[in-house]
């Protein structure tokens, strides 16, 4: 098949063929570490959440013992969160009435 054509010619198709070949392999590799930096941040992010958590519940628990009121606990959990994740994070919730971290 490639018999017919000039060297310049089939040398230019085997350089075509290996640019489209490493750009494939590229875009494969991208693919791939693309997935592992979001599993990463994910892994991350939900480790923020379960420390944050942790330490509300022991600030939510001591502010009980000391005898302060549900609105007190919840304004002493809301400076230790702000003090804890400052503005990396933004808590919400949803319709549902779970909590989304942004």
């Amino acid at each position: 098949m490639l018999g017919n054509l000039r060297i310049s010619s089939k040398l230019l198709v085997m350089v075509g063929l290996s640019v489209l070949g490493i750009v494939a392999v590229a875009g494969v590799g991208l693919s791939a570490l693309r997935d592992n930096l979001l599993e990463d941040r994910k892994a991350k992010l939900q480790d923020v959440v379960l420390l944050a958590r942790q330490a509300i519940e022991v600030d939510y628990q001591t502010s009980k013992k000391a005898g302060l009121s549900d609105a007190e606990a919840l304004e002493r959990g809301k400076v230790l969160l702000r003090a804890r994740l400052g503005d990396r994070y933004r808590v919400s919730r949803c319709a549902q009435g779970h909590r989304n971290i942004e």
